[in-house]
């Protein structure tokens, strides 16, 4: 028999029965495959775990560092440069980490692609001022003092970026205005304390190293730089995949990323205690005289070793032209981190954890292509290989372009993901072929000098960086993607002159032409 129920309590049960659907549709979305546990629960307390094993490692290297003056495990210049790559790969983990994450965060604080863009570029906010601050304040003390200052600045790099982590835990409780002026402080700190144990550790190695390893010691540099990248993406992506929260949990991923950060600094603040030498000796100059002796065909000479047969002015010159080079390759490769997250998602509706797994890949194929370039030295020219990479990076920023447009449908993603690819890895690794130059063009005294360029360096690297991501979000944003791919296209063109110069001017055969 059929019940009739009145129009108030019909909706009166509509409501209640949605309620109880939403109840349970949100306690199966937290559940796990492996039965009934929910995954927050679980994720907070190995988060939760990872802080007290934090403090202990931090105070263990504290006092490692304060009783422990046996030289028994003396690493020498292994270590010094062991933890040189490492750094280089922890460093650029931290700055790219919440690259897939950043427009989700910033939509989830009420906020656009521009704040998501800040957020990104404000590991570069500091690092300028700080990069001077560490010059003045370690360049010319003794090895000893500039050791202690090192492993200071890698104990307060844990220690600030844990404290990201309850700033993220509060996103739904403080004011978005608030959390989004901290993350970006807090970002900020540990962008630029990162500077400061880097100038002292790359003049460290630098001055450590005889002239003819300086050029493959930067190539391998920039190669596990290229690592770090990469990892820093698909850390955050393998987070989203595990939580399965959505982007209206951002937040909680990206305190997921940063906790398990904040404890590998923390452990690597330790390791640092073994691998940073207690002595250091500086073989430079002896090792030049050495080198200049012992090569006798012109024809042997590498691009960076045939620079100190150029006269003192050009070599200020080359000096100069690389610091210029790093200015625009850091901008341009800045802005297509950021610009890649937000076209594939906004333009191709791309998951946030898909884009990060994509940013991935296009940093691996950079770290691949830096591990190839580095075999064909041996048997390809640095001349060759220069030049070769700077024409193929204006090819590759000419496929930015959408083709298509928004009335017949956007170019393929992957089109831009080759762009990304070949612009990237090329202007990454000419950027190492340029260090390399200039270490060993530097002029010892002057303006020129190596701790000097190692600072301009810095100063010309986190500036445009910085400044990268807004402006390409922003400009994506107002004039379309066009016109961020007309801005990379110039960038490239801009790069190539530097490029053929210093390439050009330290050809060996150039060299010896001089000379005769």
């Amino acid at each position: 028999m059929r019940h009739d129920v009145p129009m108030d309590d019909s909706l009166l049960l509509i409501q209640k029965l949605a309620h109880k659907k939403s109840i349970t549709s949100s306690f199966l979305e937290a559940e796990t495959f492996d039965g009934g546990v929910s995954a927050l629960p679980r994720a907070a307390g190995v988060l939760f775990a990872l802080m007290p094993l934090s403090v202990a490692l931090l105070v263990v290297a504290m006092l490692v560092e304060l009783f422990v003056t046996s030289k028994r495990f003396h690493v020498g210049q292994v270590g010094l440069r062991s933890l040189w790559f490492l750094l280089a790969v922890l460093a650029t983990v931290d700055m790219s980490i919440l690259i897939p994450i950043s427009f989700d965060i910033s939509q989830q604080l009420g906020y656009g692609a521009l704040a998501s863009g800040v957020m990104v570029a404000a590991s570069q906010a500091f690092q300028p001022f700080l990069a001077l601050l560490s010059r003045w304040l370690v360049i010319g003390q003794s090895y000893q003092y500039q050791r202690r200052f090192m492993l200071i600045c890698l104990g307060a790099e844990a220690i600030l970026t844990w404290l990201m982590a309850p700033v993220l835990e509060a996103c739904n409780h403080w004011s978005d205005q608030t959390v989004l002026y901290l993350l970006v402080f807090f970002r900020a700190m540990t962008g630029g304390v990162i500077m400061l144990y880097g100038v002292p550790l790359a003049c460290c190695v630098y001055d450590s190293a005889p002239l003819e390893d300086r050029q493959s010691l930067s190539i391998r540099y920039y190669l596990f730089l290229s690592i770090g990248v990469c990892l820093g993406p698909v850390v955050s992506s393998v987070m989203l995949s595990l939580h399965q929260g959505g982007a209206h949990q951002a937040c909680f991923t990206g305190r997921q990323s940063i906790s398990i950060l904040g404890f590998v600094w923390s452990a690597v603040a330790l390791l640092s205690t073994w691998l940073l030498p207690k002595e250091i000796e500086e073989t430079h100059e002896k090792d030049k005289t050495h080198h200049d002796e012992a090569t006798g065909e012109n024809s042997a000479l590498s691009l960076a070793q045939a620079v100190q047969r150029i006269p003192v002015q050009t070599r200020r010159a080359l000096v100069i032209s690389a610091v210029l080079f790093s200015a625009e390759r850091s901008f341009s490769i800045g802005a297509i981190e950021v610009a890649t997250a937000l076209l594939l998602e906004v333009e191709y509706s791309w998951s946030p954890e898909q884009i990060g797994y994509a940013l991935g890949v296009i940093f691996f194929i950079t770290a691949v292509v830096g591990g190839v370039i580095a075999l064909l030295r041996r048997k390809v020219s640095d001349y060759t290989l220069m030049l070769s990479m700077a024409t193929v990076s204006i090819t590759g920023a000419m496929l930015f372009i959408d083709f298509g447009g928004q009335e017949k449908g956007h170019s393929s993603p992957w089109l831009l993901m080759v762009a990304d690819v070949t612009v990237y890895s090329c202007m990454f690794q000419l950027t190492a072929f340029m260090e390399g130059i200039a270490t060993e063009a530097a002029v010892p005294g002057t303006a020129c000098s190596l701790e000097n360029y190692i600072v301009a360096r810095n100063l010309a690297i986190q500036i445009p960086r910085a400044l990268g991501p807004p402006v390409a979000r922003g400009l994506i944003d107002l004039c379309g993607r066009n016109t961020y791919a007309v801005l990379q296209l110039c960038l490239s063109s801009v790069a190539i002159s530097g490029v053929w110069y210093a390439a050009n001017t330290a050809r060996s055969d150039a060299v010896v032409g001089k000379q005769l």
